[in-house]
């Protein structure tokens, strides 16, 4: 957030490959956070029908 606390939400994510594509949208909180603040992110994908089955990736 803009005093540095963590953010987050469930969003879309796209993985073509090579990268993870986060949806945003340039005038929301979390695209000021990520892309002019800090680029750093956590993101955690989890199975709808194996809730205790989930990736973690950070970077």
């Amino acid at each position: 957030m803009p005093d540095g606390h963590p953010q987050t939400q469930v969003t879309w994510v796209h993985a073509d490959g090579d990268h993870l594509l986060i949806n945003t949208e340039v005038h929301r909180q979390k695209f000021e956070n990520v892309v002019e603040r800090d680029p750093r992110v956590p993101l955690t994908i989890w199975d709808e029908d194996y809730p205790y089955s989930f990736v973690e990736v950070r970077g």
